[in-house]
């Protein structure tokens, strides 16, 4: 039952969401974001007016119109609508066929369907920022996303192109011998169109004789005259509901290769055979942005389609309501087979990449994999593309101007329609797995790809193979851990991993397998597998089990993607293998609470490290409403002319060298230096960062930082801090910047502190705010409108004006905030301050928690530099330890060498000595990390010991 003040809307609240989806221009038939047009760092096109909502459970329908309408909503779509649902309309499943389905399962996978809605809005604002805005003022909304527009994934090519056919390559001939289908069995064309009068696909197309063309749901399915096919698109574009066609032939190609008619002496033959095709129409006319891609998943599962071929996708973040769709579709029985992609690299395309998709590869005719083809872990079996011959937009045209992994994609689904026929007992899943173990080893073929290839395709295997004689092992999850059985995705060289894997066999009994573990793409040699192998005597058919347990050392720092691969045999011949991604020394780590999440890389980086195929983090996230930042990081200027940094850096970006990374021992502790700087740009530091998060609801950070001078010379004039690039509020461009003097009135040494603040220029109750603290420094805070390239003029004016440099109109919004100790910075000397950041949806909140933190000595590095002087530098048979001001009479000492393993380790209490000697006559030279917890002061060092 819904609660009285669950339908009392707060007036403040409603007046926001109404300006926000205010009507200021007409809604067009198609709306997409151009590359101009959308944010500053935009992923992936978006289509504009367009969004996904998931509202909390237990909300009516009738309630969710109310607030809808409230807002300005124009059209709400469900994904899945009650009556077509079990959950919901008990007569449904009179009308459905559960063969291969478990209806607990079906039931499962409705529920986030029946609270989930297609939603388009009347406003220019920007979708990404309409669903920002959702999730930080309803109370009522689990998730938003915008709607990313995946891209077709075929190529032209050269109609010369592969003089052997794609037919003879599969052994199609041969495996037509002996079966050529079943008609019963329909292959869903997922694409921009079809032509269905082609003379070559009109007789392949399976009808849905429910639904008879005549403007009118006759089936109750929600969709209007899918008789031969299912136009999405007809009330976006004014088409024809159920006129499939669309002036790109791409799902013309795609269908022929799946499906043109069998044996009737009529151009080319379907690799299905027999086996039917249904098209269904993705993109609105004249263009080829896919708005319902995933809409014709859920299509397919409600008509009950066996087989859906999507030649699509993209390279994105994994989408909640993405992996709710195709859920649905498999306990519906749908099996989905989806193009790997055509950048000729390893990033993960979806939906090929989603968990029960199967995703394909291209070869050419000769089964070299081609130069644009994607490979990796989700790419699990390969079939010819380029050179295949297809049917096209002309009624009776053939051509072989087709390629990519839109051309390989239909012939897997077509086999899998084929498996599907010939063994109507498999599920799904099963019929896709088998399919990927039938296939011939091409990786002789492919010299430099010969252990990451999976096999291609061999239809005549499909028929001469029991699939319950083979077992099919895929994993479901992998799981690193350190020697001291700690969870973690973060090595160091020297460290030994534990790798376990948790997978699940999909068809028949397997015995006696050993599972076999190596590495791929390792280049540099940065992995030494330990123990390789590892032998199970028995697994049951259709059961989840436990490969426990591969071990490996990290021999090398590598912070690049490779692939741990493991090859799966027995003694009866069978061969398979997966691959798990896996970075060696991965160079960043998140810190999480209750209310606020970021990443912070190795090497200065806030939010995200390393770059496209390799970026990875998560931003800084204040939970429930999203990430609000495009980049950030530390940065430092000096006199003369000097200034490094961890994003506009070298060539490769980043002008710092990790020594110690957010690993054990202090995972809160990274130190980089600026080794990797220009000659002409170097300063000679070496930073550590210290950061800390409260545990519970806390949304704001800290981070102490010490910076010492690495040079055998004095520095002059040394500024240091952090560069923020906000991203808030329902449009990034409508931000302004202030001091945050609520922050920091009041409290002492007012030069030595400062505080920016961000907030959107209207209404909205967001607030995000960077401040910096030193008892020695100047104070430095810069807030300004983001241009389009942040110079050397500006890096200096931003770290070293004080807070004059301050933009004061609305604009993207960046700020810098940090220290700049004026004068001389002797060498080997050490500066420090602290630095936080923050979001809330509460300023007076935001503004307590900055306060409270710059008031607060518990972590303060004010203390910090003056706790201990360490000599000898380098040290040898001694380290000598001279304390001062200590706080505390409970001192502990930790000696731990480069790889986290404690060497040493002196607990005193009712300290009186200020001095302590450490012999470390017989440790070898290296580098080391000393710790010292004195009460509530804190210090971690870098030493080196020469011996």
């Amino acid at each position: 039952m819904i609660k009285i003040s669950e339908i009392i809307f707060n007036k403040r609240t409603l007046f926001i969401l109404l300006l926000i989806f205010s009507a200021n221009q007409l809604f067009s038939n198609e709306n997409y974001l151009s590359e101009s047009e959308q944010k500053t760092g935009k992923e992936n096109p978006i289509f504009s007016n367009i969004i996904m909502i998931k509202f909390k459970q237990n909300y009516s329908k009738d309630f969710i119109n109310n607030f809808l309408s409230k807002i300005g909503i124009q059209k709400l779509e469900a994904f899945l609508k009650p009556e077509q649902s079990f959950t919901m309309n008990p007569f449904y499943i009179n009308s459905q066929s559960l063969k291969n389905q478990n209806l607990e399962d079906i039931i499962l996978r409705e529920e986030p369907l029946l609270r989930s809605y297609f939603v388009e809005y009347n406003s220019t604002k920007n979708p990404e920022d309409i669903c920002k805005d959702l999730l930080l003022h309803s109370d009522i909304v689990e998730q938003a996303e915008p709607v990313v527009y995946d891209e077709l994934l075929g190529i032209p090519n050269d109609a010369i192109a592969g003089m052997q056919t794609m037919l003879s390559t599969i052994k199609a001939f041969e495996a037509w011998d002996y079966f050529e289908g079943d008609s019963n069995i329909v292959i869903g064309i997922s694409d921009v169109g079809m032509l269905q009068d082609h003379i070559d696909l009109t007789n392949s197309i399976a009808p849905n004789y429910a639904d008879i063309p005549n403007l009118q749901d006759d089936d109750g399915n929600g969709f209007v005259d899918d008789y031969r096919g299912c136009n999405l698109a007809f009330f976006e574009d004014n088409s024809i509901a159920g006129n499939t066609y669309h002036s790109n032939d791409h799902g013309t190609k795609a269908a022929g290769i799946a499906g043109a008619t069998y044996n009737n002496l009529i151009g080319i033959a379907g690799v299905g055979a027999k086996c039917r095709i249904f098209p269904i129409k993705i993109a609105p006319k004249n263009s080829t942005n896919l708005l319902y891609s995933y809409r014709s998943i859920l299509y397919a599962a409600q008509r009950g389609l066996k087989v859906l071929n999507c030649s699509w996708g993209r390279n994105k973040r994994p989408s909640g309501f993405d992996i709710d769709i195709i859920n649905y579709a498999i306990s519906r029985d749908v099996a989905i087979v989806a193009a790997g992609g055509n950048n000729g690299n390893s990033e993960i395309f979806y939906p090929a990449g989603y968990e029960g998709v199967l995703g394909v590869g291209e070869v050419d005719q000769s089964d070299q994999i081609t130069g644009t083809s994607n490979y990796g872990s989700h790419v699990r079996i390969m079939a010819p593309g380029t050179g295949n011959w297809v049917t096209d937009n002309n009624i009776d045209g053939f051509s072989q101007n087709f390629g990519g992994t839109s051309a390989a994609a239909p012939v897997i689904s077509a086999a899998v329609a084929f498996a599907r026929a010939k063994y109507p007992y498999l599920n799904a899943v099963q019929a896709l797995e088998f399919t990927r173990l039938c296939v011939d080893d091409i990786s002789d073929k492919n010299t430099f790809f010969e252990k990451i290839i999976p096999g291609r395709i061999n239809l005549l295997k499909i028929v001469e193979t029991d699939p319950m004689t083979l077992f099919a092992i895929k994993p479901k999850s992998s799981i690193f851990k350190h020697t001291d059985g700690e969870i973690s995705d973060r090595f160091n060289p020297g460290d030994t991993a534990i790798l376990i894997i948790k997978a699940k066999n999909y068809l028949g009994e397997g015995k006696n397998i050993d599972f076999v573990l190596s590495t791929v793409d390792d280049d540099y040699n940065s992995i030494q597998v330990l123990n390789q192998k590892v032998s199970i005597d028995l697994i049951q058919p259709d059961t989840e089990f436990e490969i426990s347990s591969f071990s490996f050392k990290v021999v090398k720092s590598e912070t690049r993607k490779i692939f741990l691969r493991v090859d799966i045999s027995n003694e009866s011949g069978y061969k398979d293998f997966f691959l798990i991604p896996f970075y060696p020394t991965n160079e960043i780590t998140t810190f999480e609470n209750d209310a606020f999440k970021f990443s912070m890389g190795d090497r200065g980086s806030v939010g995200f490290a390393g770059k496209s195929p390799n970026l990875r983090g998560e931003g800084v996230v204040l939970k429930g409403i999203g990430n609000q930042i495009w980049n950030a990081g530390f940065y430092a200027t000096a006199a003369p002319s000097k200034s490094v940094s961890s994003l506009w850096g070298n060539s490769q970006g980043s002008d710092f060298a990790s020594l110690k990374p957010f690993i054990k021992p202090q995972k809160n502790i990274s130190i980089f230096d600026d080794s990797f700087a220009f000659s002409s740009d170097r300063i000679g530091l070496e930073v550590t960062q210290e950061v800390f998060l409260p545990a519970g609801n806390s949304t704001v950070a800290k981070i102490s930082v010490n910076i010492k001078n690495i040079n055998d010379e004095d520095i002059y004039d040394l500024a240091a801090g952090y560069y923020f690039d906000w991203d808030i509020g329902p449009s990034s461009d409508s931000n302004k910047v202030r001091i945050f003097s609520e922050a920091i009135s009041d409290i002492p040494n007012s030069e030595n502190i400062t505080a920016e603040l961000v907030e959107y220029a209207r209404e909205m109750p967001i607030y995000c705010a960077c401040a910096s603290y030193s008892t020695v420094g100047i104070a430095q805070a810069a807030g300004f409108k983001i241009p389009d390239s942040f110079t050397r003029e500006h890096q200096f004016m931003a770290l070293n004006s004080g807070t004059t440099f301050q933009f004061s109109g609305i604009a993207d919004i960046g700020m810098v905030v940090g220290i700049k100790f004026p004068g001389l910075f002797q060498m080997k000397s050490v500066k420090s301050f602290d630095f936080l950041f923050g979001c809330s949806k509460n300023l007076s909140d935001l503004a307590s928690q900055f306060r409270n933190k710059l008031l607060s000595t518990e972590f303060s590095l004010t203390s910090k530099t003056q706790l201990v002087n360490i000599s000898p530098v380098p040290a040898r048979d001694k380290i000598n330890l001279t304390f001062n001001h200590l706080l505390s009479n409970n001192l502990e000492i930790k000696l731990f060498d480069l790889t986290g393993n404690l060497i040493i380790h002196n607990h005193f209490r009712d300290v009186s000595e200020k001095t302590y000697v450490l012999n470390v006559e017989s440790l070898n030279s290296g580098i080391y990390f000393i710790q010292i917890i004195a009460g509530s002061q804190r210090y971690f060092e870098k030493i080196i010991i020469l011996n």
